[in-house]
């Protein structure tokens, strides 16, 4: 009996069965009203997630939003009354406005409640999916193609943590995935100003905009219209540049600016807010610090990749089929994984490591993967594709409800956070003037984005600070009561 041959009928019959399954739930994606039934049911899913965990998952980063937003119809315009970074002036610099405005734009209608970040977050991720089945429908890939870029970004952990912590992320890749219809559809100067409109919802989306506009450059230097994406861009960008030089005087601020052009290890939290060492001043040193960097990044995103499955399989059918490649594939292919390369930049001059930040980067490259492999792709492309989907959702469901579990567990959390605030405001209404300066980075957020009285985190460096840099910092404070869960009775003795 031949075994060899057995297996490969057996394994030939079972590609030819999921290719069969794969066909079908490709028809089925194709029928009318089918991507707004399964939007439906996103919807339906993330909205019943969003009300039972509520605002659990809120950050320091998602109550300064809420702050932010509470600013732009004020009087006080994006002006911080939550001390977090040390820039000069009162103007805030930690974000850009995109979100925040976009957010008090909602609150103006339904009120100042910090869940609609939330409820902001589900929509644009909606948003997303059908801009992903657009997308596909544009560039002719299989509509099961989309719903496996889909599966991938709602089965990753970041991504989760982000929508359901009313944070950033969602709404820049909703922007990003708008320009990347516009280009798809020929629409050059629309898909550069989104690109620009992206860097105003988080800053390292300008990182991710100018290697597109750059490698879109390099692969199409003598098509017509490619100072149209740049224009765009420019123009997408000119509101925060006119913030810049208006209240800093700078091209482009970032509270993060400084600690990329430090020589030493910083943090945007740390007092005061200018490098120790100055790149220029030691260069050597700054490189140093860069090289550091280099294998704790590599190894957070190798690690954070492995949630964003898609990644691997399609990595891997494409290193199977790479010598059936054409060179101008090979050669896209090459200045993707440069421009990838490019996008981890921002990363590597801070230092500051977190796997959500990866998500935008996730999605593309899974993107690209796909068009990859179904670009004059055999006909059994549905098997992949449906094993990708099925080892996606395999991994997925269980991060989902990870992810919703985390929510319940930190809501005992949140309600020991709420029932201290009232009392805490009590008692800072008697001190007129004072800051109550926090440990609690979450809690200090929370309280000054709510109560909108005068707070501050403890810097970050505040622990590793001499006594005479102590004396400044709590100087620059000054009137100032230490809210650490019991330097604050002695100005408080009736708090709970």
């Amino acid at each position: 009996m031949n075994v060899g041959g057995v297996g490969v009928a057996v394994l030939q019959t079972l590609t030819e069965r999921l290719d069969q399954v794969g066909a079908l739930l490709d028809a089925l994606l194709h029928r009318r009203g089918a991507i707004c039934g399964l939007l439906v049911v996103f919807g339906i899913v993330l909205s019943g997630a969003a009300l039972s965990i509520g605002i659990a998952s809120f950050s320091p980063d998602s109550w300064s939003l809420f702050e932010l937003a509470r600013t732009v119809f004020s009087g006080h315009f994006y002006t911080f009354n939550t001390i977090r970074s040390y820039l000069p002036g009162d103007h805030a610099a930690s974000f850009p406005f995109g979100y925040p405005v976009l957010l008090a734009l909602l609150q103006s209608v339904l009120g100042a409640r910090p869940g609609i970040a939330i409820g902001l977050n589900i929509a644009s991720t909606l948003a997303i999916c059908w801009l992903a089945f657009r997308v596909a429908d544009s560039v002719r890939l299989p509509r099961l193609a989309a719903l496996v870029l889909v599966a991938s970004l709602l089965s990753y952990p970041g991504y989760l943590a982000e929508l359901f912590a009313g944070r950033t992320i969602p709404l820049a890749i909703l922007t990003l995935a708008g320009a990347g219809y516009a280009h798809v559809s020929g629409r050059a100067f629309a898909c550069g100003l989104l690109l620009g409109a992206s860097a105003l919802v988080r800053f390292d989306c300008l990182v991710f905009s100018l290697a597109f506009i750059t490698a879109n450059g390099m692969l199409n230097w003598r098509a017509p219209g490619r100072t149209k994406y740049l224009l765009g861009f420019l123009i997408g960008c000119l509101p925060w540049i006119f913030y810049s030089q208006i209240y800093f005087g700078r091209f482009w601020v970032s509270d993060n600016g400084w600690i990329a052009s430090s020589a030493l290890a910083a943090n945007v939290l740390d007092f005061p807010a200018i490098p120790t060492v100055r790149a220029q001043d030691n260069p050597q040193l700054w490189l140093s610090r860069l090289a550091f960097n280099v294998r704790p990044l590599l190894s957070l995103v190798y690690h954070a990749s492995v949630n964003f499955s898609a990644i691997w399989l399609l990595s891997a059918t494409v290193a199977w089929r790479i010598r059936q490649f054409p060179p101008a594939k090979l050669r896209r292919l090459l200045v993707f994984a440069l421009g990838c390369a490019g996008c981890l930049t921002p990363y590597l001059l801070t230092g500051y490591l977190d796997s959500r930040y990866f998500t935008p980067l996730f999605l593309v490259a899974t993107a690209v993967l796909l068009a990859a492999v179904l670009d004059h792709a055999s006909p059994r492309s549905f098997s992949m594709l449906l094993i990708v989907l099925l080892v996606t959702l395999a991994l997925g469901v269980p991060a989902f409800l990870a992810q919703v579990g985390a929510g319940h567990d930190a809501r005992a959390r949140v309600q020991a956070e709420e029932a201290r605030i009232p009392a805490l405001r009590a008692c800072q209404l008697t001190l007129p003037g004072h800051v109550f300066l926090f440990t609690d980075h979450t809690l200090a957020t929370r309280y000054g984005a709510v109560t909108g009285l005068r707070t501050a985190l403890t810097a970050g460096n505040f622990k590793r600070m001499d006594e005479p840099a102590k004396a400044r910092y709590l100087a620059r404070m000054a009137p100032y009561v230490l809210v650490d869960g019991h330097s604050e009775r002695s100005v408080c003795p009736h708090l709970p």
